[in-house]
């Protein structure tokens, strides 16, 4: 994370001080577009009392529906312009400013000397900042995947894609005609960026709420009813109805005050702020998720720890757990197939209070007695009770018979996620493989997953929500 970081500020770096030389070799005159109504402008008459000696206008013409003036600064001070064709009776108004670096400010529309290398900046930057992050994502595999950065990364990466695309074409606008994208607007679509995304990714929003939805019937129908059983159905009525609520809030007709419609437009682009930051969260989270299952580690491991879950009270396995430890099983005996080397099997997990005998013991017998593998090559891990503690005491047993073992976990595959940050968290330097489960109940569980990653990060997750919120209700309220 640090040396993709380093990487972004470096390359912003290098794109701002490219874009200050673009701006001091710019000439310095500066044209503001002022509307006309198809009316030819006759005269220019300086407001009473206003300076005339802080620009020159050194020529104008019409352009579709806008007078284009374009001005030379002589020195530092703020002035009023008056637009006049008596014979139509109309008139506008410029009013503009000329600030360091001659540069020209026009108050009617935000614009200034070099505006557009800004928009330039902007674009490149985020369009760079986003591929330098799916590239770090697509790099990281196995143990480094097994972090919250990488949630981050794969999840804003796209906004930032999608952010940096706005933002070249309002660019490519402002390039051909500049009349048509004034400051104000782009501030607008920065603002409102936001809604773009929820906007462009509401196809995936309804087709995973619709495949979570049927997913979490079929789970109901097969498994007991509860709270976490429907956890599923919950998030894609939250998913849908929050997509539902933003489209209805930015299309509500409004009227008021200028200051209340700003505070109004605030109100919908920090809500819907806070909805996309929970979307590229889970967006992050779904991706990372199935990398991780999906992930094939090497066989030249010396250990291979088994994850426990519950198991039936005559001491047999579960479905769930049965295709933990033939997960493992099958990986260890390819791998001394391939390879010649043995790896030592650690079944881990504890005696709950409802259990016969420990989740290793039952794994370990099953290991034995049924996969015929040899007593020697299996060590239990028997007095954990998380999966924190399976990587922890696990790690503990390891290190006392080798320090630097190569280690993979097996557990089910939406659990290798969350559990290879346990492993990070616990110091255990181990690659995760995920046996596979029923279609129907994958969903409900990696969502169950989901929320546990984001409560373990609580504190982390609120300020990064917090600093986003204010960022964007401020350049809301400063806009126009």
């Amino acid at each position: 994370m640090k040396k993709l970081s380093k990487k972004i500020a470096l390359v912003a770096l290098i794109t701002i001080v490219f874009c200050f030389i673009w701006r001091l070799l710019l000439p310095d005159e500066y044209t503001v577009y002022v509307p006309c109504f198809n009316e030819d402008v006759e005269k220019f008459v300086y407001e009473e009392g206003e300076a005339k000696d802080v620009v020159e206008i050194v020529s104008h013409k019409k352009i579709d529906e806008y007078e284009a003036v374009t001005l030379k600064p002589l020195k530092k001070g703020r002035t009023v312009i008056n637009l006049i064709n008596d014979e139509a009776g109309y008139s506008n108004i410029m009013i503009v400013e000329v600030k360091n670096f001659s540069t020209i400010v026009d108050w009617n529309t935000g614009g200034f000397t070099g505006d557009i290398i800004l928009v330039f900046a902007i674009a490149f930057i985020l369009i760079a900042a986003s591929i330098l992050m799916l590239i770090e994502f697509c790099k990281t595999k196995g143990f480094e995947l097994y972090s919250y950065n990488t949630i981050y990364i794969g999840g804003f990466s796209l906004f930032l894609l999608i952010f940096g695309i706005d933002m070249s074409v309002i660019f490519f606008i402002k390039a051909i005609a500049p009349w048509r994208s004034s400051m104000m607007q782009i501030m607008g679509s920065i603002c409102g960026i936001s809604q773009i995304f929820l906007l462009l990714s509401l196809p995936f929003i309804l087709i995973f709420s619709i495949s979570l939805f049927i997913s979490n019937i079929e789970l109901l129908r097969h498994e007991r009813k509860s709270f976490s059983n429907v956890l599923g159905m919950l998030l894609s009525f939250v998913l849908v109805g929050g997509a539902v609520i933003a489209e209805t809030l930015q299309n509500k007709y409004f009227s008021g005050s200028i200051f209340q419609y700003r505070l109004w437009q605030t109100f919908i682009n920090v809500y819907t702020t806070v909805y996309v930051y929970f979307e590229c969260m889970l967006i992050g989270a779904i991706i990372c998720g199935i990398r991780a299952a999906k992930y094939k580690p090497l066989y030249d491991k010396d250990y291979i720890v088994i994850l426990g879950c519950a198991f039936r009270k005559d001491g047999t396995l579960t479905p769930l757990l049965k295709g933990r430890v033939d997960k493992a099983f099958d990986f260890w005996k390819r791998q001394k197939e391939k390879t010649g080397k043995t790896a030592i099997l650690m079944p881990s997990g504890g005696q709950g209070k409802d259990e016969c005998m420990p989740e290793a013991e039952a794994m370990r017998n099953y290991l034995v007695n049924e996969c015929k593998v040899p007593d020697e090559f299996v060590v239990m891990e028997d007095k954990s009770a998380n999966t924190y503690q399976n990587m922890s005491f696990s790690k503990k047993l390891i290190e006392t018979k080798k320090k630097e073992a190569k280690v993979v976990f097996s557990t089910t595959n939406y659990h290798v996620f969350r559990s290879g940050v346990w492993a990070r968290l616990a110091g255990l330097k181990a690659e995760g493989m995920g046996s596979s489960t029923k279609w129907w109940f994958w969903p409900n569980a990696f969502i169950r997953e989901w929320i546990g990653l984001l409560r373990n990060k609580i504190v982390q997750e609120l300020i990064l929500l917090v600093i986003a919120v204010v960022v964007f209700a401020f350049l809301n309220m400063i806009q126009g």
